[in-house]
C-alpha cells in the first residue's frame, strides 16, 4: 500500500512540475513575443506583409477552369504530409481551393484560399492567407506564403489572366499581367 501511494505520489508531483512549466513557458512567451517584434521588426514586418498579402486575381476563362490551372501549376498533393511540412490540398469546389501547409506534428502552420466568382470576362476573385501562427518575431511558412501566391498569379497569367497582389497596410504591389 504504502509502495502504490509513493507511486501516486510520485506521479502527481511530475505532473504538477509539468503543469507548471508549460503555464510559465506560455506566460513567457506572452512577455517576450512583443519585446522579440520590437527588436526583429523587419523580419516581424515583412513575414505579417506575406501573411495579409491579397492577391486579386482577373482570368478570361470559368472559375472551374481556373481552379483547375491552379490546382495542376501549384502541384499539391491531397493527402495531409507526415512528419516534414508541406503544401497540401485541404479541400476543393467549383469556385475554391483550400491550400494547408503543415504536417502531422505540427499541425496547419497556415490555411490559404481561392476563391472565385463568374464575372462578363471569364472569372475574377482573391487569394488571401485566412490562417497563419506566428512564434515571436516568426510568422511561419511566410516563405511557402510567397511561393504559393507566386505560383497561383503564374498560373492566372498562363491562361491570360491577370493578379494583382497588395497588402492592406502597405508596401507590397506586385502585378503579374500576361
Amino acid at each position: 500500500m504504502t509502495a502504490f501511494l509513493g507511486i501516486t505520489g510520485f506521479i502527481a508531483l511530475v505532473t504538477a512540475i509539468v503543469f507548471v512549466r508549460n503555464l510559465a513557458g506560455k506566460a513567457a512567451a506572452k512577455v517576450t513575443a512583443p519585446v522579440e517584434r520590437a527588436v526583429f521588426s523587419g523580419t516581424y514586418a515583412s513575414g505579417l506583409a506575406e501573411a495579409k498579402a491579397v492577391l486579386k486575381i482577373a482570368s478570361p476563362v470559368a472559375p472551374l477552369e481556373t481552379i483547375d490551372k491552379i490546382v495542376d501549376a501549384v502541384g499539391v498533393g491531397n493527402a495531409f504530409p507526415g512528419l516534414k511540412a508541406a503544401l497540401y490540398l485541404k479541400s476543393r469546389t467549383g469556385e475554391s481551393v483550400v491550400f494547408a501547409f503543415g504536417s502531422r506534428a505540427a499541425g496547419d502552420v497556415f490555411i490559404a484560399s481561392v476563391r472565385l466568382a463568374t464575372s462578363d470576362t471569364g472569372s475574377s476573385g482573391t487569394f488571401q492567407v485566412n490562417r497563419w501562427h506566428e512564434q515571436g518575431a516568426i510568422v511561419q511558412g511566410a516563405k511557402d506564403m510567397a511561393r504559393l501566391r507566386d505560383g497561383i498569379g503564374t498560373a492566372v497569367q498562363e491562361l491570360g489572366g491577370s493578379a494583382t497582389a497588395e497588402i492592406v497596410d502597405g508596401s507590397v504591389r506586385r502585378r503579374l499581367q500576361a
